[in-house]
């Protein structure tokens, strides 16, 4: 393949030519998917360090496995199923609890955005990070199963049939997991509220 000539180039042509060895295709589908993945995987691990070595596994693993690609899904949707076995496989054998929800400047604009503020934004603000500590720590405490499917409906904003694709279950299976991790979610978090 020419230099700079896989910008355009679809998935599916790129992923043939790597199955026939085209080192330099793989290369346009990592600079293609690198942001979108490292972005999965810091909504799951929430450390960058952690997430780029992590990503890295995540291309390495799709490389060595490219031949088994078959198709019958989007590549990204392949690689994005990678990438969320890759992260929970890492927090399950790591235990990794984290509690960093807003980053530089989102407190500010979340306070900004809340209807009906007392005007304290110093209190409102100790109130809203108090408030999403416990719903991550809540999220976090969830089982497998469970934290997955929030993570992608919540934070993927995934559909359900995206949901039932990249976790390879029917979508009565992410309706009900859903539905038991909210139940759940709502239980915890009642005091809060």
């Amino acid at each position: 393949m020419d230099e700079g000539g896989g910008e355009n180039v679809a998935d599916d042509v790129l992923v043939r030519l790597c199955q026939k060895g085209d080192k330099n295709a793989f290369e346009h589908l990592v600079m293609r998917y690198q942001d979108k993945i490292f972005s999965v995987l810091y909504r799951v691990v929430k450390d960058r360090d952690v997430v780029r070595d992590l990503a890295q596994d995540v291309f390495i693993n799709a490389f060595k496995s490219i031949q088994g690609f078959q198709g019958k899904s989007s590549f990204y949707t392949w690689l994005y199923q990678i990438a969320m076995h890759t992260g929970f496989n890492y927090l399950s054998l790591a235990r990794v609890r984290t509690t960093t929800v807003y980053e530089n400047g989102d407190l500010e604009k979340k306070l900004m955005d809340t209807p009906g503020g007392s005007g304290n934004w110093l209190e409102e603000g100790y109130m809203l990070h108090e408030t999403a500590q416990a719903a991550v720590a809540a999220i976090e405490e969830l089982p497998d199963e469970y934290k997955k499917v929030v993570i992608l409906k919540e934070y993927e904003d995934m559909s359900y049939e995206e949901i039932a694709e990249v976790l390879n279950i029917p979508i009565g299976t992410v309706r009900s997991r859903l539905n038991r991790a909210r139940k759940e979610l709502r239980r915890n978090l009642k005091p809060l509220v």
